[in-house]
């Protein structure tokens, strides 16, 4: 019971950390969203079942009508009305009756049915109460949070059950928790004459999206009559509008009143009343205009610009995995959980065990946060040789957009989606794996930006554990989990017949095994693949066979640095060589030089692909990196033979060239081969070819002999 009792605090608490409280005058003066013309009163009565806490109703203050009445379903821990006054308020003004009973927060995290019960206990002592100013042939029922979740059970027992709202019934549920009491029967069964809007709030990691998902799809309303909303955050400008759990509450429940309420909520309920009891078209165009303009709009701020606008449709669809919520579609709590496998998943029993106060350690904004990053930012780091600015390794024509999430396993790290803004058709992935260090795309954030900007996504998944005694299978198992969820999360924005793998230092060397699930396994990327492995570490969970039977048509580019010593050669050479199905024309060795210009050194070591800061990205990364990833994409995906040529062209001049220095100086070129030799021993690296981490010694065996004479010599140069 401790456990829940937290829970219960955190629920109401953690969404209201970041809020301002701040009221701002309501921008509409007339029309759907401004106040009504009628002043509001408030009546109370002693709750019958949850002591100390009362019945409300709000109303207009007339007393010569009867006036369609709300039942409000609050979210828990706000048994006081006043969470919600400025919305309660704000329908009241409009000529509706708004009933508010309360519940106990303790019982409704121990026995939901019990909860119920209250509300019920609570709506059947307003109705004796105040019958003579409530019109029971126009009802709706709005919910949010807890009482959103339980609007379905509650509501089909006042429309089925007492056969009130023949005139008109409605739905407006918002960021709904799990939903008790109604069985898939009931649900399928529920009434078709009721219209609904259905709202989430794109920051809010309190309850899963799912569950409003769950009762959107499942309930048997027409498309024409229901809507799927989801209210979006704007930090364009100030105050910022953060679109979290607690949204619909006004100052008293931690939240601020403004442009997201509204427009979003206020504007919304005025539109979809006015359908439902009086059948004006215009606001059924408004509360189910299907992400129309009309119905996105929401407002302008003091400049001109345009408030970021909501989006609306039929199609109810997820874009964050469970663990980024508190309260998860799979936990042993959600009893729809156990009977609806719409999510393409068979339920997963292991969830029944898993804590979940991790996901509450976690909460925080941000998560999942989508935002748009600058362009590739071009710091040449004191090197006097500049960006490209056309063609392969200059910057694209796209914006990049973020997103990150909770890993949907048990790793410590986050997933991240990188994708190109305003792309009209689904792009090809690129998955980037990181080095065992640098488990944040802030560390490659020069090289993914490029990427994604030439119309790419890129899929960033950290195996990140805290623990460093946990065996490489487990890794593998994160970043491969990690890549699988963020591949859900794109969904038909990805095209999966056109697919790359670039990997770093331990991501290097995880390459084969992850490209093998893809390519060999899910059958993916029949209209091109490529790998673009980096200073490969150990190679682990990939078996010779899997070498000799690796499909065909891939494309790969091996790369070293010179003065890498951190990962021997010897890795990236046993790569290149078992790979044994790719032909050479479709394959490149490449060796990145030392070099330096007037007392400036340009040193090829392990961490040239990093780019933390922007002050890293050098000549290297433009040259060797960023235009040679750009090319071999463009020539994988496309066809394009410049891109061949600079990508796999077998060391011809356009391959090799890494720029010039300020007096015309070539910088040292590349080298490509496909006869690999390391010329350096094994002594020299700090991850050498013959420590027994390496699995594959016994595999293949390095073609380069050490040649002492050879190494004195290039010490002395």
């Amino acid at each position: 019971m401790n456990r829940w009792r937290a829970v219960a605090l955190l629920l109401w608490s953690v969404s209201r950390v970041f809020a301002s409280c701040y009221t701002m005058p309501n921008p509409i003066d007339s029309g759907y969203g401004a106040r009504g013309p009628f002043t509001v009163c408030r009546d109370s009565i002693p709750a019958p079942t949850v002591k100390g806490a009362s019945v409300h109703l709000f109303r207009p203050c007339r007393t010569d009508t009867v006036w369609p009445v709300v039942f409000f379903f609050h979210g828990i821990g706000a048994s006081d009305p006043s969470n919600y006054r400025e919305l309660c308020e704000h329908l009241a003004s409009r000529g509706l009756a708004v009933l508010y009973p309360p519940f106990s927060k303790m019982i409704a995290m121990a026995k939901p049915e019990m909860a119920y019960a209250q509300l019920r206990a609570g709506f059947d002592a307003g109705v004796e109460k105040w019958w003579d100013k409530l019109d029971s042939t126009r009802v709706g029922f709005m919910g949010h949070s807890y009482g959103g979740g339980a609007v379905p059970a509650l509501s089909l027992e006042w429309i089925r059950q007492r056969l009130w709202g023949k005139n008109g019934a409605f739905l407006y549920i918002m960021a709904p928790w799990y939903s008790y009491e109604i069985s898939p029967l009931q649900l399928d069964e529920y009434p078709q004459s009721v219209t609904m809007i259905m709202e989430v709030f794109e920051h809010d990691y309190i309850n899963d999206h799912r569950m409003a998902k769950d009762i959107f799809d499942h309930i048997p309303i027409a498309d024409s009559a229901k809507n799927y909303i989801i209210l979006q955050s704007d930090s364009s400008h100030t105050p910022p509008l953060y679109a979290g759990h607690a949204t619909p509450s006004g100052a008293a429940g931690g939240e601020s009143t403004d442009y997201l309420d509204y427009y979003g909520i206020w504007r919304l309920a005025d539109a979809l009343v006015d359908y439902t009891f009086n059948g004006n078209s215009a606001a059924r165009k408004l509360a189910f205009g299907s992400g129309n303009a009309r119905q996105r709009y929401m407002g302008t701020w003091s400049d001109g610009a345009l408030v970021k606008e909501l989006r609306g449709g039929h199609n109810a669809f997820v874009y964050l995995p469970q663990n980024n919520f508190m309260n998860f579609w799979s936990h042993a709590r959600n009893p729809r959980y156990r009977v609806v496998t719409f999510f393409g998943e068979e339920p997963e029993w292991g969830h029944r065990e898993r804590m979940t106060i991790r996901n509450y350690i976690n909460v925080r904004p941000g998560a999942g946060e989508m935002f748009d990053t600058m362009d590739v930012v071009h710091a040449d780091s004191g090197q006097p040789v500049c960006p490209i600015t056309s063609g392969f390794g200059s910057s694209g024509p796209y914006k990049v957009q973020k997103r990150d999430f909770f890993h949907p396993v048990k790793g410590h790290g986050k997933i991240y989606l990188f994708s190109p803004v305003g792309i009209d058709r689904p792009a090809p992935v690129i998955l980037f794996l990181h080095g065992f260090q640098w488990p944040m795309p802030d560390y490659y954030q020069g090289f993914i930006n490029n990427i994604v900007s030439q119309g790419y996504h890129v899929i960033f998944p950290s195996y990140m554990l805290y623990s460093m005694t946990v065996g490489n299978k487990k890794r593998y198992e994160l970043m491969l989990a990690g890549a699988v969820e963020a591949f859900t999360v794109l969904g038909n924005t990805a095209d999966t017949t056109r697919i790359g793998f670039i990997g770093h230092s331990y991501g290097g060397g995880a390459v084969p095994a992850v490209a093998w699930h893809f390519l060999k396994l899910k059958r993916w990327g029949r209209n091109g693949a490529f790998m673009f492995i980096l200073a490969p570490w150990y190679v682990f969970n990939f078996e010779p066979e899997q070498f000799s039977n690796f499909p065909s048509e891939t494309r790969m580019l091996i790369e070293v640095f010179e003065g890498d010593r951190f990962n021997d050669w010897r890795m990236a050479e046993d790569l290149f060589y078992s790979f044994t199905t790719i032909p050479y024309k479709n394959k490149d060795f490449v060796i990145v030089h030392n070099d330096e210009y007037n007392d400036e050194e340009l040193e090829a070591e392990h961490t040239s692909p990093l780019s933390s800061g922007g002050d890293d990205i050098n000549v290297i990364d433009y040259y060797a990196l960023y235009r040679l990833a750009d090319a071999l994409a463009a020539e994988t995906f496309y066809g394009d033979t410049l891109g061949r040529a600079v990508a796999l062209g077998g060391g011809s001049s356009r391959q090799i060239f890494m720029g010039t220095w300020p007096d015309g100086t070539p910088v040292a070129h590349l080298t490509v081969t496909d006869k690999p030799v390391t010329p350096y021993p094994q002594f020299l690296y700090l991850f050498n070819w013959g420590l027994l981490w390496n699995k594959r010694r016994h595999e293949y065996k390095p073609l380069g002999k050490f040649d002492p004479l050879w190494f004195l010599r290039k010490n002395r140069e």
